[in-house]
């Protein structure tokens, strides 16, 4: 299990398969009402209070899950107060989802994109391309309730890192970015 704190009050807890193990729990079944995610979740906060000295137990949380590759699980918890949320409840829900694909060469990259560009362009809203030591991510906007359609290309030539703002912001910092808008087309224009 790894603790980190990355923000003046956001917590970052990964567990891996062998910690689900030990909760009895899966990815698949945690819910705010299921009662092992709630008894995973109160010792967790016990924990961080204990090592980081960060005490999020008396206050309302906002709570983001992501599977792992291994099993486990990737938490992010931060304090949210009555006025966030007031701010929460006025902002329109994005139409869009964003899914980072990860593919270990350029030819998986360039079968990627030219598999998503020619069968699912109309369902991707926009794609961003970024390069770190030989692996390529892919940060695909994709229209809500429409990202199962593109899992089976997706999983033939590449890995799902993840979902969401989190994920994106984590390859943002971390990767070289080559291409910030349309980046599918691009690829297939220049490498086919």
């Amino acid at each position: 299990m790894l603790i980190e704190v990355i923000g003046s009050n956001t917590v970052k807890i990964v567990l891996n398969q062998y910690d689900m193990t030990d909760y009895d729990i899966c990815f698949d079944r945690l819910s705010c009402k299921d009662p092992d995610t709630k008894r995973l979740l109160i010792e967790l906060l016990q924990l961080v209070r204990i090592q980081k000295n960060i005490d999020l137990c008396t206050q309302k949380l906002y709570i983001e899950a992501f599977p792992c590759n291994d099993g486990g699980c990737m938490l992010y918890i931060s304090p949210i107060d009555d006025t966030d949320i007031e701010s929460v409840h006025h902002i329109a829900k994005s139409p869009y989802t964003s899914m980072i694909c990860e593919c270990d060469s350029l030819d998986e990259l360039t079968a990627l994109s030219r598999h998503l560009h020619k069968m699912h362009n109309h369902i991707i809203y926009n794609a961003e391309l970024f390069a770190s030591n030989g692996r390529y991510r892919l940060l695909l906007y994709v229209f809500n309730k429409l990202e199962d359609k593109i899992l089976p290309t997706v999983n033939e030539y590449a890995k799902i890192i993840g979902m969401g703002d989190i994920q994106c912001a984590k390859t943002r910092e971390h990767f070289k970015c080559l291409a910030d808008n349309n980046a599918l087309e691009l690829i297939v224009k220049t490498l086919t």
